[in-house]
């Protein structure tokens, strides 16, 4: 894996490669694949999961971190004064579509794209540019948000409960930013043992701790509640046979009535649903079993 860092529509952003890198020639044989994250965009999040995937395929593969979501210098913090556009939903639909057009279309070859949770509706915007989608050969939605986030269990919570605090959020945020690192770390421990997140990702959590990425979070996750509403039965019936979703059993941000909608309204779509008890949040704790799986797929579809 390689640690790569652009300049995207003006924002630093974070680049992980595995396999051949933005600055390698590829040739009709070498296969690509380009994941777009959930909400919250860091990569580090996804190493687990795409070293695996990476080894069960051997092709090279890219992810980004959504706009504003990682500090790559953290001496030279953009500012937010005039950006707020940069860091919504539709600024980081803009965010992939650039990254897209300037580093992975000048290749000249076909490519998968994988998105996980708000991901998945990212892919689906970005297939309505037909130079994207003719060059995508297949797309897996995991966990898909893709419709009516907030009437989800986790939207409720979201609207009724974090909205209105979200002004007493960022100050307790930013109190804890200059604490001391070591009270940062102990209580940062506190909060990972209670939220059921594996000790190894301490360092991962500590860039939520930081007044910057944390509103751009906040301000992509509100975007989303109000923006994510009638799933896109156009662009997922044009793209039936490039498109695979799966869902998962027991997923507080996509219910198991998303799945079964689907299901019955789009006939012949490929949306599977999730007999391991997998999470929402499948980088935390079953980022193997889901590389395994999703490299599968990408196997079988190789010779379709």
């Amino acid at each position: 894996m390689q640690r790569d860092y652009l300049s995207i529509n003006n924002v630093p952003t974070r680049i992980l490669t595995w396999g051949k890198t933005l600055l390698d020639d590829f040739d009709e044989t070498d296969e690509l694949i380009v994941v777009i994250s959930g909400n919250p965009g860091i990569t580090e999040f996804y190493i687990e999961f795409l070293d695996q995937l990476h080894a069960k395929t051997n092709a090279s593969i890219w992810i980004l971190s959504h706009a504003g979501h990682e500090i790559v210098d953290k001496n030279n913090v953009p500012s937010r004064q005039g950006n707020k556009k940069v860091y919504d939903l539709e600024g980081q639909i803009k965010h992939k579509r650039i990254f897209i057009e300037k580093y992975v279309l000048p290749k000249g070859i076909k490519f998968n794209l994988i998105g996980h949770s708000i991901g998945a509706y990212i892919i689906l915007e970005l297939l309505k540019n037909e130079t994207i989608n003719s060059k995508v050969h297949h797309n897996y939605l995991l966990f898909p948000t893709i419709e009516y986030m907030a009437e989800t269990p986790n939207g409720v919570f979201i609207m009724s409960i974090l909205r209105p605090l979200k002004f007493l959020l960022l100050p307790l945020i930013y109190f804890i930013y200059i604490l001391p690192m070591f009270i940062k770390i102990f209580l940062i421990s506190l909060y990972i043992k209670f939220a059921d997140i594996p000790k190894r990702f301490i360092n991962i959590v500590l860039e939520f701790v930081h007044p910057y990425t944390f509103q751009n979070f906040c301000d992509m996750g509100m975007d989303e509640m109000y923006t994510v509403r009638a799933r896109n039965d156009d662009i997922i019936k044009a793209n039936l046979e490039k498109i695979t979703l799966y869902y998962g059993k027991s997923d507080c941000w996509v219910p198991i009535s998303y799945y079964d909608k689907i299901k019955k309204e789009i006939y012949g779509i490929n949306a599977q649903l999730c007999d391991k008890n997998y999470k929402h949040a499948f980088v935390l704790h079953d980022s193997i079993e889901m590389g395994d799986l999703v490299g599968e797929w990408i196997q079988k579809n190789k010779t379709n």
